[in-house]
């Protein structure tokens, strides 16, 4: 990308940032995750730059933190700008310093909130997925799928782990900057002791409020629930079987994420 390549991305954020303040919306959020173009100037890998927009962990920080400034100068004070993070983009102690450093400087234009995702925080160890099933594995969900379904991968189990910790790092860095832990939520319980024992200020829940958009009301906050009884559920999407057998396991990796985006595109239309 050029200079001015980089430009016209900030003015297109600033644009976004602008309509959605004047559609009514208390704020947005910068996803510098999940290998889209903001994660990838912060990387060390993928960011081979020379300029102001690389070679150092600040200087990969810079965009993210112009398009912060940039917003800043176009929109209310109360107007809300966070950043999301992903644990799975530091697997390292040294990437984790790197990504402390360019935090400071996020932090310092102004994010009123980060947030980070990258594992399952509720229940890391062993975690049942199936439609609609609660995310603690029960006897009846260990005949459905068999023991071996019930074991997560060792590499799996290390991004968790290191996701729990990657909180637990940004959490103690930045003590003064809200922050919200995304993945793997699925009760009330869960998200009130994760808050109530300092691990995070806010709680993100995705996949299953594209389903219940209104779970915040009707399920988390709805003291008429017995807490036991407060769960939410996501549904898992899988390529049909058959289709795996014949052209293997990696195909359909992305028709969950598509499912759940046609959803947010129905809610959308309503």
């Amino acid at each position: 990308m050029t200079l001015e390549d980089i430009h016209e991305v900030i003015r297109q954020f600033v644009t976004a940032a602008r309509l959605a303040s004047e559609a009514g919306f208390a704020g947005i959020e910068l996803h510098a995750a999940h290998g889209y173009l903001l994660a990838q100037f912060l990387s060390p890998t993928i960011n081979r730059r020379s300029d102001a927009y690389g070679g150092s962990p600040a200087a990969r920080a810079k965009l993210i933190v112009d398009i912060v400034e940039a917003i800043r100068a176009e929109v209310p004070s109360t107007f809300c700008i966070g950043v999301k993070l992903n644990s799975v983009d530091h697997q390292s102690i040294s990437e984790l310093k790197d990504c402390i450093e360019q935090l400071h400087a996020i932090a310092a234009a102004g994010v009123d909130f980060v947030e980070i995702s990258g594992g399952t925080y509720e229940n890391p160890v062993v975690r049942i997925d199936l439609d609609y099933f609660p995310t603690v594995p029960t006897p009846i969900s260990g005949m459905i799928l068999g023991n071996k379904e019930l074991e997560k991968s060792d590499r799996t189990k290390a991004r968790e782990a290191f996701f729990l910790e990657f909180a637990k790092a940004i959490r103690s860095e930045f003590p003064e900057v809200p922050l919200m832990v995304t993945g793997g939520f699925r009760t009330r319980q869960g998200m009130e002791a994760a808050v109530a024992e300092g691990h995070c200020d806010l709680i993100g829940i995705a996949r299953p409020a594209c389903l219940n958009p209104a779970l915040p009301k009707n399920t988390i906050f709805n003291s008429e629930l017995a807490s036991e009884d407060a769960k939410v559920y996501a549904r898992r999407i899988d390529a049909p079987w058959l289709l795996k057998k014949i052209a293997g396991f990696g195909v359909g990796a992305g028709m969950e994420s598509t499912w759940y985006s046609k959803q947010i595109q129905k809610l959308g239309k309503l």
